[in-house]
């Protein structure tokens, strides 16, 4: 096939393995000249024999980042740094899940299963935090912390 790229120079990307590679051999066949952006022969993360259901990153970045923004929250902290703790929360978690995904570590499943039982996780402490600073709170002051 001549495309009538002979002398001429072509930057392909992803060129280690599937299109990407078959698009460099194709263009080198037809006599462009190469610039290869490429991972090498090994893939960056190969999936360990016991790869788990559920996603355990993805999990622990809710834990993490949700416990964060409840903290920002009952900390009386202004309410700019609150919707920022609170958009953090939720989008960093989402990152980390499609970062999984995208490099081949998750499925969906596995993802939506960790970011549901970090969800899980963070209620629950989250449940006995507020209990605890109700209960200290309730013997200083009658008026509850997270009442404002």
């Amino acid at each position: 096939m001549d495309l009538g790229l002979s002398g001429r120079v072509a930057l392909v990307t992803a060129a280690s393995r599937g299109l990407g590679l078959a698009s460099a051999k194709a263009l080198a066949a037809d006599g462009a000249s190469l610039l290869i952006c490429a991972r090498g022969p090994l893939r960056l993360d190969e999936a360990a024999p016991t790869s788990s259901f559920p996603s355990g990153h993805a999990g622990a970045a809710v834990a993490l980042y949700g416990g964060l923004a409840v903290v920002a929250g009952l900390a009386a902290a202004p309410a700019v740094v609150r919707l920022l703790s609170t958009m953090i929360a939720v989008l960093l978690p989402l990152a980390v899940g499609l970062s999984r995904m995208y490099r081949g570590m998750h499925h969906l499943t596995d993802v939506l299963g960790g970011l549901a039982l970090g969800g899980i996780w963070l209620c629950v402490v989250t449940l006995v935090i507020v209990a605890a600073t109700r209960q200290r709170g309730a013997s200083d002051n009658p008026e509850p912390v997270l009442a404002r």
